[in-house]
């Protein structure tokens, strides 16, 4: 129990008491002005996208309808981008492919993977393209074609 002092007791097992100390302090000031605080911010405040194909979390909360504070959230997540396209600039994790193969990005970059130094710097391969498969059985041939029309007149010399 707590006595009318704010000291937790306890009643121990052979019947007697032991004041454990203060446990409820005593009343704190008033508030400042008495009024009752803003509120807080509920479902309907926030709105969240997508940007950058996947790449970019966009968290904005809202006050009164009017945005407040936008978070932009980069995600370590591959993206697929395409075949590489020179002149275009790639972030860490987006994945191109390139001269048959797969390769991610590991770090912000606008050079052609496996080009060289700098570029294995920038590229990690990440699936090689496979061999060349064995040529196949040549099959039966098919069935006959029908007739087809009379071909026009050849010239005469």
């Amino acid at each position: 129990m707590i006595d009318r002092d704010g000291a937790l007791v306890v009643t121990l097992t052979d019947g007697s008491t032991k004041s454990l100390g203060l446990v409820v302090g005593t009343k704190g000031d008033p508030g400042r002005d008495g009024t009752n605080g803003r509120d807080g911010v509920g479902h309907d405040d926030v709105d969240e996208r997508v940007e950058d194909g996947g790449r970019v979390l966009v968290r904005e909360y809202k006050l009164a309808g009017q945005v407040v504070k936008t978070f932009r959230h980069t995600l370590a997540t591959t993206i697929y981008r395409g075949v590489f396209r020179d002149g275009k600039s790639y972030e860490a994790g987006d994945a191109v492919t390139w001269a048959g193969h797969m390769w991610v990005a590991t770090a912000s970059t606008d050079l052609k993977p496996g080009a060289g130094e700098d570029a294995a710097k920038a590229w990690t391969m990440a699936v090689r393209r496979g061999d060349q498969g064995k040529t196949g059985n040549i099959g039966p041939a098919g069935p006959q074609g029908p007739r087809g029309g009379q071909g026009a007149t050849g010239r005469s010399y």
